[in-house]
């Protein structure tokens, strides 16, 4: 019998560990467990905060600075991953949410513009292609302010410029692509999208993450409406329907605004990750994969890194197991497609440790060592 091969992908553990840390975890239970297996890891993210941070690991990419403004006006530095003329880069690292203090958090008046900056600084320095990950946005703004930032103008019906934040969707009338950025009509644009979401309605970027971004009721109902409307001129100016695209609704709009202003293409994230690392070929040669997220819940079908992987396993006639942290009680995994799933976090550890890293780590170490025993040693004997 030939030594196990175990390939492991998970994502991150949000706010806690990158993929590739949790990916080292349990790569360490693994081998304590099972010093002959064959242990390969592979970084991976679907479209969320660290994707392309995610991809550049299992890539071979490096990374390079660009100074942009973060949502609420503060000078920073955000990256992109590049390799020849093909990027990846996260809109988190320009307009994430968890870069704006809570007291701040206002997505009628905060702008993506940071990401239109990072996207111009890639262009000046030769990227060609682009792969943007646009979760962990904290803006809901159409991708005015990104747009923006590459020299679009929008206007009112009355002509005049309009200030690119969500407090204006419901009033921009025309787009003026005249001052442009000259290298755009060069560049290729895919998104990775993380949330299946259209622009707008009861499932759109307003109803369902607005709230999370500090709006309040009276709020998202002015920026769902805004969208609408913002919608509808993104229409006419596309030829075609934007606003009702599967994922068109990702990081409050952005993707709207590019698919309908840049030509960008909308895809699932993970399966884009998946195409750039060669996850698939990777399954090919093992017997079993891990993945995980932090917590399995009602979305995690809807698209996440985990299930992404698992239904690629499945297609590959490979058994995929999950580890998260945690595990929502009415989640029903006879719905999932995971051969089994270990939630690794002991149910009476306080949050705040279970968040530590290293605590993280070591229980993540422990769940791994569980699943060898009872998937390998167990189903050998």
């Amino acid at each position: 019998m030939h030594p196990v091969k175990i390939l492991v992908a998970c994502d991150s553990f949000k706010g806690c560990m990158s993929s590739k840390e949790v990916n080292a975890a349990v790569a360490l239970g693994l081998r304590a467990a099972l010093p002959h297996a064959t242990v390969r890891c592979l970084a991976v993210g679907d479209g969320g905060e660290g994707t392309a941070a995610a991809v550049a690991e299992s890539a071979g990419m490096d990374s390079y600075p660009v100074p942009v403004t973060l949502p609420h006006g503060v000078p920073a530095k955000a990256f992109y991953y590049r390799n020849n003329d093909l990027a990846w880069l996260d809109a988190a690292s320009a307009i994430g949410l968890a870069s704006v203090p809570a007291a701040m958090r206002d997505p009628e008046a905060l702008a993506s513009a940071g990401l239109g900056q990072l996207i111009a600084g890639a262009l000046d320095a030769g990227v060609r292609r682009f792969r943007i990950g646009l979760g962990g946005s904290a803006t809901c703004d159409g991708g005015m302010g990104a747009m923006h930032a590459l020299g679009f103008r929008f206007l009112d019906s009355s002509g005049r410029e309009l200030a690119p934040c969500g407090a204006s969707l419901g009033r921009v009338a025309s787009v003026d692509r005249s001052s442009a950025h000259p290298l755009l009509h060069m560049a290729a644009f895919e998104i990775a999208c993380d949330v299946r979401s259209p622009l707008c309605g009861p499932t759109g970027a307003a109803r369902m993450f607005a709230p999370q971004k500090g709006a309040s009721p009276l709020a998202v109902e002015r920026l769902d409406k805004g969208l609408l409307g913002f919608g509808n001129m993104l229409d006419r100016i596309a030829g075609r329907d934007i606003a009702s695209m599967e994922g068109s609704g990702a990081a409050g709009g952005i993707a709207a605004a590019m698919a309908a202003l840049l030509g960008a293409g909308l895809h699932s994230g993970i399966d884009m990750v998946m195409a750039e690392i060669g996850l698939r070929e990777a399954l090919c040669d093992a017997d079993m994969v891990i993945t995980g997220e932090g917590r399995i819940d009602a979305q995690t079908a809807m698209g996440k890194t985990a299930c992404g992987i698992a239904n690629a396993a499945a297609a590959a006639g490979v058994r995929a197991i999950a580890v998260c942290g945690s595990m929502a009680h009415d989640v029903d995994l006879s719905t999932l497609p995971f051969a089994a799933a270990i939630a690794a976090t002991p149910a009476d550890c306080p949050l705040q440790e279970a968040m530590k890293p290293a605590i993280a780590a070591g229980y993540i170490a422990k769940a791994a060592q569980t699943i060898a025993l009872r998937q390998v040693v167990g189903a050998a004997v």
